[in-house]
């Protein structure tokens, strides 16, 4: 059981299960621990200076996807199942529980309609809001000088790689267990120097920029086409443990101001 789910982490977790569950073929550890995890995710009652969650179309507080969902107010916690599973848990706590009355919904609704306001301001103050169209700018964007300007900065820790919810790329390594040949997985990061490089040598990602790039065109690009969501939650993690101070919503500022000047130009509406 995982206690204390945010949203962003659950909607992570739907990139994961198209990833190791729903494409063929399935990976079994992967499959059988989502299987065996119970779900209880929690409304956010604070945010980090990194946060921008409703940029990505996502919110504070989960509404679908978990088994049973918390969420706290002015003197009791309100708990709300979200699958058969969390229905059948919540069965066995009955006694510990009495039925949300109107006040305490509404009292729900209000602080989740303030925690949304808090982190859309947030956002606005870094220039981003809630409806950009952040596929569409990444994708005009390939040959822009940005990615070289903020790829100076990169120092290809891969800890933005590793602290996300939502990257997945591993490698394959064969070795030997205990005397007997073996495959194994392991994680990898795209902003890797080799994580592209080929058995021949030949890299075609071999520059920082276009690595950069390639990290978020997969994910403000590849995955809303695939999924119909973006690739990126919001949680800013990244940006926290970014070596060289890069901040993903300095970069998706930059990339958005530079496609509509770009059109701008054109003179398109």
């Amino acid at each position: 059981i995982v206690i204390g789910v945010k949203n962003c982490d659950l909607a992570g977790l739907r990139i994961q299960d198209h990833i190791f569950r729903d494409l063929s073929p399935g990976d079994a550890s992967y499959i059988e621990s989502r299987e065996k995890t119970i779900i209880v995710t929690s409304d956010c009652t604070d945010c980090r200076d990194s946060c921008f969650c409703p940029v990505v179309d996502q919110k504070p507080y989960s509404e679908a996807g978990f088994d049973i969902n918390i969420s706290p107010l002015s003197e009791n916690y309100l708990l709300e199942s979200g699958s058969e599973r969390g229905e059948e848990l919540l069965k066995g706590l009955a006694r510990y529980l009495r039925d949300a009355d109107e006040h305490q919904l509404m009292e729900r609704a209000e602080l989740r309609r303030k925690m949304e306001e808090q982190l859309i301001q947030q956002s606005e103050a870094k220039g981003l809001r809630p409806g950009m169209d952040l596929s569409s700018s990444i994708r005009e964007s390939r040959d822009s000088s940005m990615w070289a300007d903020f790829a100076q900065d990169c120092v290809e820790c891969g800890a933005c790689n590793f602290a996300c919810c939502t990257c997945h790329c591993f490698q394959l390594t064969d070795g030997l267990s205990d005397g007997v040949p073996a495959r194994g997985k392991q994680w990898d990061g795209c902003l890797l120097m080799n994580f592209a490089r080929v058995a021949g040598g030949a890299n075609p990602r071999a520059g920082r920029a276009k690595r950069l790039h390639n990290r978020f065109e997969k994910k403000f690009d590849y995955f809303p086409e695939v999924l119909g969501c973006y690739g990126c939650d919001g949680c800013g993690r990244c940006t926290e443990v970014c070596t060289g101070n890069i901040d993903i919503r300095a970069v998706l500022k930059r990339d958005c101001d530079e496609n509509q000047s770009l059109h701008a130009d054109r003179g398109d509406d």
